[in-house]
């Protein structure tokens, strides 16, 4: 019998577990959660009552835990017409962070007993997506704020969104001028003395709970019956109402593609400014949003429909396996597309393809792409999720390369039987996972015509892209030779690339080559002299072009990534970025000056000693003595960012 420690008033005190067995064997079928907020002290309480059944031959009483990386939450009570005893906030040594109730029940149940049992916790701490201040309360599901009943280990994870996605209710208790926002569908809202009392329910399609609650000014719509809600604590570029009409814009031209939302609804929520390590932190069915995020005149699309689209790819078809961020984030990430090509057009759609935007990473595009390969942050795509790589690389590579990937099969094979797959395989996995090979088989069978295994081998299960150069020479009056030459530093694709050739009488013929190889040439009739050749110019394929390696511009200048002043060592070092608690490194290379966010890269190019310039981004450092002692980062969108030096 293993010997654990309970938190008990009078201290730490060992004592042996009451249950006979590991408490593991139980499933939780329903939840009804009530939710304290006092922004006074401030406090949060979380009570409720729940349903437990045996899926096990017996059991002399369940386990259940609080918290998943920091003890924030602790056991007040649990009870029950069954109970026996209980020992609260226990510590077991396989997991530190967890505090565990262990239930000893008065008689042993069997396989398919239901046990219903009442619960009282608090509190005891703050973790960054678990908190309650004067001004927010908020709680991600990451956090296990709620119990969970114990596992076994050899059985599966201990901890998943399928494990504490519960029906039920979560009622609120709030400050009087405080809303709530939270996963399922709001039955009632309504004013109690000074306080607000709500009640949201979960019976449809339960998911993993999270909350934010404040003193929101909202706005809602309601899209083909699912409500969109906006939830704002100031006053931003775009209103919120122009935000809930862009939201609900969203949510339709993804409904159109991809089949109904899966969930009663969906929100964005912001939060005050300076949260500790994260600037926006999705959930099942909202997204919760510092306010930098908020103020761009495109309203930041992007960001909102990408989170939208997890709905389908992440919440609804679970992933798995080798490649598994092709099945989650790159494919929300195309979700996105899907509403930024309805809702701006097409070439706005590419513009992003090409470049991202302001208010977005500028690492997810083909411009980024090719910029992680040249600082040696490529990998397959069929690997991301069980590569090496940090997680923010092949979290960009999935949402550069991997959104890349679908367009390009999105062009390959036609939207009809493109999109028909997708919703296929959204009807197969529902409420199950999907591998990448899943993707593949499904898309195998959709197009048997199509040579799509030659497809999948050079897009999914190699690194790199195309770097293709054109050259044209005339032979006799109406002949015009074309050379197209691939990068000799890798294996060369094969493809069908469609060029645009321009003649001097003003004709544009195109042409679709068949490239492979390291040099392919062909013949072309041409009715005048050939003043310009465009390749791939409606963007069906991912290949460099010139225009990525454009870096900063002053006043129509491209900048240099290098200067007479510039000395790497005045700012090379560690800094620390208290607004999201990181640190960040800048370093020099013979490439240039860097600065490294967890894997996410930005050149910077100088513009005077101290003052730099990146992609997205204005950079000032203030130098003593020839070292830099802070930074000053102005992003596009307005957000600023200052780092000390930590080292």
């Amino acid at each position: 019998m293993k010997l654990f420690i309970a938190a008990v008033l009078i201290g730490l005190i060992p004592v042996l577990s009451l249950a006979a067995d590991d408490g593991t064997g139980w499933v939780m079928t329903r939840l009804d959660l009530a939710v304290k907020v006092d922004n006074t002290t401030p406090g949060l309480e979380v009570a409720g009552t729940m349903v437990l059944r045996l899926e096990t031959e017996s059991s002399a009483g369940p386990a259940l835990w609080l918290n998943s990386r920091v003890a924030a939450m602790q056991w007040q009570s649990v009870g029950g017409d069954d109970v026996a005893d209980v020992l609260l906030n226990i510590e077991r040594e396989e997991f530190p962070e967890q505090r565990f109730a262990e239930i000893q029940l008065q008689q042993s149940a069997v396989r398919g007993d239901e046990l219903t049992l009442r619960f009282i916790t608090t509190k005891a701490g703050d973790v960054s997506q678990l908190l309650s201040r004067t001004d927010i309360s908020l709680a991600s599901w990451v956090e296990a704020w709620y119990p969970v009943p114990s596992v076994d280990q050899e059985a599966g994870p201990p901890f998943t969104t399928r494990l504490i996605s519960i029906p039920g209710t979560t009622s609120f208790d709030l400050p009087g001028d405080w809303t709530a926002i939270t996963d399922g569908q709001l039955l009632s809202r309504k004013k109690q003395g000074d306080r607000t009392l709500e009640v949201w329910d979960l019976a449809d399609h339960p998911v993993a709970r999270s909350f934010a609650a404040g003193p929101f000014r909202c706005s809602e719509r309601e899209v083909n019956g699912r409500m969109i809600r906006i939830n704002l604590l100031r006053d931003h570029t775009m209103s919120v109402d122009a935000l809930a009409d862009l939201l609900g814009a969203s949510l339709a031209a993804q409904e159109q593609r991809l089949g109904t939302f899966p969930f009663a609804g969906y929100g964005v929520v912001e939060v005050p400014d300076g949260m500790s390590g994260w600037s926006a932190a999705s959930q099942q069915t909202f997204i919760m949003s510092q306010g930098d995020n908020f103020d761009h005149e495109h309203g930041n699309l992007p960001l909102w429909a990408h989170e939208m689209g997890h709905a389908w790819w992440g919440n609804t078809v679970n992933t798995c396996g080798p490649g598994e961020k092709m099945t989650s984030e790159a494919l929300a990430q195309f979700s996105m597309l899907i509403a930024l090509e309805a809702l701006e057009g097409t070439e706005a759609m590419i513009e992003f393809l090409d470049f991202s935007r302001s208010g977005y990473s500028s690492r997810q595009c083909a411009q980024g792409y090719f910029a992680m390969i040249d600082q040696g942050n490529d990998h397959p795509l069929a690997t991301l999720g069980t590569s090496d790589l940090s997680g923010i690389v092949t979290h960009n590579l999935a949402d550069s390369k991997g959104m890349w990937f679908y367009h390009m099969l999105r062009r390959e094979i036609g939207d009809d039987l493109f999109f028909a797959t997708l919703r296929e395989l959204i009807n197969e996995f529902s409420g199950r996972e999907m591998s990448l090979d899943d993707l593949r088989q499904a898309y195998l069978a959709a197009v048997p015509d199509h040579d799509l295994e030659s497809f999948f081998a050079q897009w999914l299960d190699r690194t790199g892209a195309p770097r293709i150069d054109v050259s044209w020479s005339m032979v006799g009056d109406d002949q015009d030779r074309i050379v197209l030459d691939q990068s000799p530093d890798a294996p060369p694709f094969e493809l069908d690339l469609d060029v645009a050739i321009s003649g001097a009488d003003g004709s544009i013929t195109r042409k679709t080559i068949h490239v492979s190889g390291t040099s392919t040439t062909v013949m072309q009739t041409v009715s005048a002299n050939v003043t310009d050749i465009l390749i791939d110019p409606e963007r069906n394929i991912l290949m460099w072009r010139p225009t990525y390696s454009t870096g900063p511009m002053i006043d129509g200048v491209a900048l240099s990534p290098t200067a007479p002043w510039l000395d790497h060592a005045t700012y090379a070092g560690k800094y620390y970025v208290g607004k999201y608690d990181i640190e960040i490194e800048i370093f020099g290379n013979p490439d240039g000056l860097f600065l490294d966010a967890a894997g996410d890269l930005r050149q910077l190019y100088p513009c005077q000693p101290g003052q730099f310039k990146a992609l997205d981004a204005s950079v000032e450092f203030t130098v003593v003595e020839a070292r830099a002692t802070e930074f000053v980062a102005t992003m596009k969108g307005g957000a600023v960012l200052e780092g000390v030096r930590s080292e």
